[in-house]
């Protein structure tokens, strides 16, 4: 109910990128509230029963819903985006795409399960990785973004890649952040278990 004023202005604008934008800001916002309120109605332990199975799977019903709609609506806006637009509405485009896109293949409450042979999950994977790389050619010093896409490419199997990733993050972390590290360290132990069970 509350995007009706966003998807009116798309009707009357639909070459508008910051309409898209902003629908796809509005969406968030609504599907982030309702992934806060099932980390707070459902934890693995409570889900037995009927009523906690059916409020379960309605919840992921308009997760599911919104993020297909927040990835399309920002899909049209990267697609429409052109030379005469600004590098800052470029780069929320961008900055928001690809957080969106590897949003869609979190294990968050409630989904704690994702197939991750599908051809969604890996479709939101490779279209996060495009996006950061492409906010990176614009804030190529950006530790956000070089540990943002280190999680993708760990996500892929890559590696070696996320490794590269994650070191530039520590190293562009003037307050010296611990995710960066700890991710660093996390993927270099993956590589050598999975090493040591080959």
């Amino acid at each position: 109910r509350g995007s009706k004023p966003y998807v009116n202005h798309i009707l009357m604008n639909p070459m508008d990128v910051e309409g898209w934008l902003n629908l796809g800001i509005f969406l968030d916002q609504a599907k982030d509230l309702i992934q806060n309120d099932a980390a707070k109605l459902f934890s693995p332990n409570h889900l037995r029963g009927e009523k906690a199975k059916a409020s379960r799977v309605e919840n992921l019903q308009m997760t599911r819903t919104l993020r297909d709609r927040i990835g399309k609506s920002l899909i049209v806006a990267h697609t429409l985006l052109s030379e005469s637009d600004t590098k800052e509405l470029r780069e929320s485009v961008l900055d928001l795409l690809s957080l969106c896109m590897y949003d869609a293949v979190q294990n968050v409450p409630p989904e704690y399960n994702q197939d991750k042979d599908s051809y969604a999950y890996k479709h939101s994977l490779l279209t996060a990785k495009r996006s950061f790389q492409e906010l990176k050619e614009c804030r190529h010093s950006d530790w956000r973004l070089c540990l943002g896409l280190g999680k993708v490419f760990d996500k892929l199997g890559e590696h070696g890649e996320a490794q590269a990733e994650y070191q530039r993050a520590v190293d562009y972390s003037s307050a010296k952040l611990l995710e960066p590290l700890h991710r660093l360290r996390a993927s270099k132990l993956k590589v050598l278990v999975k090493a040591y069970h080959d």
